[in-house]
């Protein structure tokens, strides 16, 4: 008899798969990521294929196969209507799970990682928002990064060790993290400048729930600062 188990998942990609079938990416709270198999979804009388949206959180249950698991059943809990339905938080919402999907690795399970995403998908479907949703989602890939082993060093120097001052310090790709006014002329090629408000945000997003950064009010110059240096942090670790 096939073993079978149930979990709640957030799915995170959907492609075809023979041809009524599709392929499901989903990231569950007890088992990690999965790739399980969707039988029929892309038949017109499918009742999966509404639950296994992307960005839907659903409870799943999972069927153990010879050559691939499947998906036998499955109840949306949260489909997330407000991000549907704006193009510029669905947009913010594609970018955070591709990058989530690209960084976590299959069936390594975190709990952690799992309620991050929920909140991160929650607050951004809510009318609380007050971040905007694309600096919101270069917050969640930068707490994604400092859990997953690449939190940069924040605090002190890379180079000297000693602690950060204000004005005229860098961020480090290569040596990840800030290099004090003081080791300047020892930098490398790969730096970026940042602004003390730049190191603040920074250290707020790394230290604070995602609930406690929503009503954060960030200026204009600050939001593609910090975009900026969180998209090449990403690039070069990534």
């Amino acid at each position: 008899m096939e073993e079978t188990y149930c979990t709640e998942t957030i799915i995170l990609n959907r492609t075809d798969f023979r041809e009524y079938d599709s392929r499901t990416t989903v990231y569950s709270e007890d088992r990690g990521k999965l790739d399980l198999v969707a039988r029929g979804v892309k038949k017109i009388k499918s009742k999966l294929a509404a639950h296994l949206e992307p960005f839907n959180l659903a409870e799943i249950m999972v069927v153990a196969g010879k050559q691939f698991d499947y998906i036998g059943a499955a109840s949306s809990k949260n489909c997330f209507p407000n991000i549907k339905g704006d193009l510029a938080k669905l947009a913010a919402a594609g970018k955070a799970v591709n990058f989530f999907n690209k960084l976590v690795k299959a069936e390594e399970a975190d709990k952690e990682i799992f309620f991050l995403l929920k909140d991160f998908l929650e607050i951004l479907d809510s009318q609380e928002l007050k971040v905007n949703g694309d600096l919101w989602a270069s917050f969640f890939i930068f707490k994604i990064l400092a859990q997953s082993g690449y939190r940069p060093e924040l605090y002190n120097c890379v180079i000297c060790n000693n602690k950060i001052t204000p004005e005229k310090n860098l961020f480090s790709l290569s040596q990840g993290g800030l290099i004090g006014k003081e080791c300047s002329s020892k930098r490398g090629s790969d730096v970026l400048a940042i602004s003390d408000d730049g190191i603040k945000l920074l250290r707020a997003v790394a230290a604070n729930d995602l609930k406690m950064l929503k009503n954060l009010k960030v200026s204009a110059k600050l939001e593609m600062e910090e975009k900026n240096i969180i998209n090449y942090f990403c690039q070069y670790h990534i």
